[in-house]
């Protein structure tokens, strides 16, 4: 269930245009099959020196981390479905919710939600047990192979000693999530940036503004809307694509929402990844080095986003007056950027939101 700020006016996905698309194996042959939420962007030397520290932080403490991150991937893809796929993606989450209920042995439940999927089935002419079944199995296929949408299609895995990558996405559609950035999300949570201290309004600070997003959602989505839209697009025959090219992908951090979005992925990859001392500087540097990753926003929200960022730094990585509560402490790690890159070898046919090197 999303939380009470993606069910808020000011974080609908439905303002976002939906393309026509119809989930299919992806087919499309790439000169590179793996990619990153970085991929195309080169980090400074910090990035594989020092790490925020998640000593003492498990795993098994970051369970709504992990839910959160599959929640964001599930409702941008959830979002890009085509209408005429939708109605057999009600079935299919009703037939999870029978199953779910079964497992659970609240067979009563199971029953109620088999009649509201007959029903539902019969509402677009299936009428017959055996139609039915042969419908959701077609589907169930469909769906399972989706990126974003399958349950397992979204795994948590160790890589190096680095945060980067982020997470590295394959052409089946499998998106590995790297651990040290669901722990560090943990910490983000952990100090506030997840609730009312994290959002992020039109006036830097002021909450009677109007409310753009909010720095730890904001992050997540920005990460899954370059992993869905970016790099498993869909060509004119309806068929899912595998797109290699980051020049494009790396665009794809939303519409309505792309400044937002745009601006804690930065906070990200300045703040947490590089540790920049000079964030301001280095926002400048990203804008003019990287204009494909800002081609969604209008010159007027290029200029103001470096003013936006500083006020941000101001608030969050300064302590200054109320906002202390940003904490984090980082630590030296033995990685270089070479193991980063040899990591994706690994991985054939992968891509992700950072390639490291440039």
């Amino acid at each position: 269930m999303m939380n009470s700020f993606l069910q808020s006016q000011s974080y609908r996905f439905a303002s976002m245009p939906s393309e026509q698309r119809l989930p299919v194996r992806p087919e499309r042959r790439a000169r590179s099959e793996r990619r990153s939420n970085e991929g195309s962007i080169a980090f400074r030397d910090t990035a594989y020196q020092r790490i925020v520290s998640i000593e003492g932080v498990e795993l098994t403490d970051c369970a709504d981390v992990v839910r959160d991150i599959r929640e964001a991937f599930r409702t941008v893809a959830e979002h890009d479905m085509p209408e005429r796929l939708k109605p057999y993606y009600a079935m299919h989450r009703m037939a999870e919710r029978m199953k779910q209920h079964a497992a659970r042995e609240e067979f009563s439940k199971a029953a109620v939600v088999r009649d509201q999927l007959r029903a539902f089935a019969g509402s677009l002419g299936i009428t017959s047990e055996e139609d039915l079944a042969s419908t959701m199995a077609r589907y169930q296929k469909t769906f399972g192979s989706m990126p974003g949408l399958a349950a397992d299609g979204i795994e948590v895995c160790e890589f190096t000693a680095a945060i980067l990558p982020t997470d590295i996405v394959t052409r089946d559609g499998r998106i590995r999530i790297n651990e040290k950035f669901v722990r560090l999300l943990f910490q983000l949570e952990l100090i506030g940036a997840k609730g009312e201290k994290g959002n992020i309004y039109k006036a830097p600070g002021n909450p009677s503004s109007p409310l753009l997003g909010n720095l730890y959602t904001s992050l997540l989505y920005s990460i899954a809307l370059h992993t869905i839209r970016g790099h498993f697009p869909y060509d004119r025959e309806g068929r899912m694509v595998f797109r290699a090219d980051e020049l494009v992908a790396q665009g794809e951090r939303g519409e309505r929402h792309a400044y937002v979005n745009l601006l804690a992925m930065l906070f990200y990859w300045i703040m947490l990844v590089e540790q920049h001392e000079f964030p301001k500087s280095r926002i400048a540097v990203f804008i003019k080095k990287y204009p494909h990753v800002f081609r969604k926003l209008s010159e007027s929200q290029r200029q103001r986003l470096p003013h936006h960022f500083w006020k941000l730094y101001n608030r969050f990585a300064k302590r200054e007056g109320d906002t202390s509560w940003f904490e984090l402490e980082f630590t030296s790690i033995d990685c270089t950027r070479e193991q980063v890159d040899a990591l994706f070898q690994a991985y054939p046919g992968a891509v992700s939101n950072e390639t490291a090197g440039g």
